[in-house]
């Protein structure tokens, strides 16, 4: 099954105990193609690197993802693992983590705002509740700095 997977996607996520039975020259051809297989053992751990977050997310995440295998090419090869990449690694996927632990919060409490609200479009797209939640944030913020730099408390017109 990972022969096939690894065909036509970079990685491949299975359960820690099936990926502990694969051989390691198994796994060394496909990080030499830059392909990864990584064992999991709970579904928290996918999160961060199955969701989309935009660019600058997706770029932490190839160079996580790149790291991983660098570091089991040298771990297998010469026996020795670098502890400054595995640092790196385990401060990089923190980083994903929290992001998307925070753009998961926000997009609940988006969902939360737009069920409470008494005047809600019961035809509105998940990706609109999603922009206005940001838009609210985004107002706050200049409000914020209206009172921070001294000028009067004045609701500031909603954004685009």
């Amino acid at each position: 099954k990972a022969q096939k997977v690894l065909m036509h996607l970079p990685r491949m996520y299975m359960p820690l105990q099936n990926y502990k039975d694969l051989e390691h020259e198994f796994l060394e051809n496909y990080w030499t193609q830059s392909k990864d297989i990584l064992g999991v053992t709970h579904f928290g751990d996918l999160v961060p690197e199955v969701l989309y977050l935009g660019a600058d997310y997706e770029e932490s995440l190839v160079n996580l993802i790149d790291l991983r295998i660098t570091y089991k090419l040298n771990k297998y090869r010469d026996g020795r693992p670098q502890e400054e990449t595995k640092e790196k690694i385990l401060q990089t996927k923190e980083i994903l983590k929290t992001q998307m632990e925070k753009e998961i919060i926000s997009r609940l409490q988006a969902v939360r705002r737009y069920l409470r609200s008494p005047s809600r479009d019961p035809h509105i797209s998940l990706e609109e509740i999603f922009r206005q939640n940001k838009s609210r944030k985004l107002m706050g913020f200049k409000s914020l700095l209206n009172r921070v730099s001294g000028r009067k408390d004045r609701r500031p017109e909603p954004g685009p």
